[in-house]
């Protein structure tokens, strides 16, 4: 056989066809990428040598999907069976003659026998990576196999298509946050305190691919592609952000699916709304997934922002673990709404902010006398340092039995 013979398909639906790279040679290219005149990529795998036809695995591949197999985000197995497009085309090549068939075939149809082990990856020391443009998410996600975010900042005020980086670091990083505390809800396992599972942390992580144009666009994507092919936390946190996000600022949504989801998704919803009220930003929101059925597009204006934080912050309260102290009254302002409280052994301090509906109850309260105090805890995140802080609201006072 002839080591040098052309064997790109001649005079097909497909166009004129050139080399472009060539990974895997013997006899004869096995494994390489070429293109039409239109700028069509093709992978070509070698998988049948017969006596007077070649056959070959061509799948189109967009620039996404090129730079996923390049960087081995994908290996070559899954570029076939997950082509972006849902089907593959079948390429038959004559030895003798400079002739060729092309077939198109589904994915869920392509022989075992002509699949790579899974887990063989492109092996290239060539940089092909294509220019992507990140604003479209949906070859952004059709084409890495991987759980894609886009935000688009609406700044009020700027023109210049930048963001200040403490602004957008803050924004990303309660972004983050939220969904850890989604994926750690929807595992069952809502805490409001604590630091939340490791495994649970790999499975919602999030990377920043780069920004676009918008007022400012960042897109974000799936750590890893296990997140596609096996576990499927991230989707799961994922669709309940947007059902989240969804509610804009309906009174009764928001509550009932704070309250469905519990644990510290209230409190990090709010650092969310935060920190978009205080760099005074509207949000797009576009959501795109491997599973075609998992996708969102919202829209968060500022004004939808600070009505949503009002009603947050009543519900972060409402959801508040509340208990109840033995202690010694040193401190209550019903004017300002303060109240220091000590524990009876005189160990604990319990300081904060009294409830709305509690001043009138506890305006009648005598100072360095014993009470039962109810008290809600609950955690406030420091946006600057991550810190998290308990603080005390006051419910209710009752004097101790002598």
């Amino acid at each position: 056989m002839d080591s040098d013979m052309n064997v790109l398909p001649q005079n097909t639906v497909l166009g004129a066809m050139q080399m472009e790279e060539v990974f895997i040679h013997f006899d004869f290219p096995r494994l390489f990428l070429c293109r039409n005149k239109v700028g069509q990529r093709y992978l070509g795998l070698s998988v049948e040598d017969g006596d007077n036809e070649l056959e070959f695995v061509f799948v189109a591949v967009s620039p996404w999907r090129l730079n996923a197999l390049i960087r081995q985000d994908l290996d070559l197995q899954s570029a076939i069976t997950h082509a972006e497009e849902g089907v593959v085309l079948r390429v038959g090549r004559s030895i003798y003659r400079d002739s060729s068939s092309v077939d198109i075939i589904n994915v869920s149809q392509v022989p075992d026998d002509w699949l790579p082990d899974n887990d063989v990856y492109l092996e290239t020391e060539g940089t092909l990576e294509d220019f992507e443009d990140l604003s479209d998410v949906d070859s952004a996600s059709a084409g890495s196999n991987r759980e894609i975010v886009n935000l688009g900042f609406d700044l009020a005020d700027r023109r210049d298509h930048e963001i200040p980086a403490r602004v957008l670091s803050s924004l990303l990083g309660t972004f983050q946050e939220l969904i850890d505390a989604i994926g750690q809800s929807c595992k069952g396992e809502a805490t409001l305190r604590g630091a939340i599972p490791g495994e649970i942390l790999r499975q919602t992580r999030l990377n920043v691919a780069g920004s676009f144009k918008s007022s400012f666009g960042v897109q974000i994507r799936a750590q890893n592609l296990s997140d596609i092919f096996g576990e499927t936390l991230l989707r799961d946190a994922l669709g309940e952000l947007a059902n989240l996000l969804g509610t804009e600022a309906d009174e009764d949504r928001i509550s009932n699916k704070l309250h469905q989801l519990r644990g510290r998704v209230a409190s990090k919803y709010k650092n969310l709304l935060q920190e978009l009220g205080s760099s005074s930003a509207g949000v797009h929101v576009r959501w795109r997934s491997p599973s075609p059925d998992s996708h969102a597009d919202i829209t968060l204006t500022r004004e939808t922002i600070n009505a949503a934080l009002k009603i947050v912050n009543m519900i972060d309260l409402q959801m508040a673990e509340e208990v109840e102290v033995p202690g010694t009254l040193y401190g209550l302002n019903v004017r300002t709404g303060v109240f220091e409280l000590w524990s009876l052994d005189e160990k604990e301090k319990y300081t904060g902010k009294l409830a709305d509906e509690v001043p009138d109850r506890v305006s009648h309260a005598t100072l360095q006398e014993r009470y039962v105090a109810t008290v809600r805890k609950f955690l406030e995140v420091q946006s600057a340092s991550g810190e998290e802080k308990e603080k005390w609201v006051l419910v209710d006072l009752k004097a101790v039995a002598e």
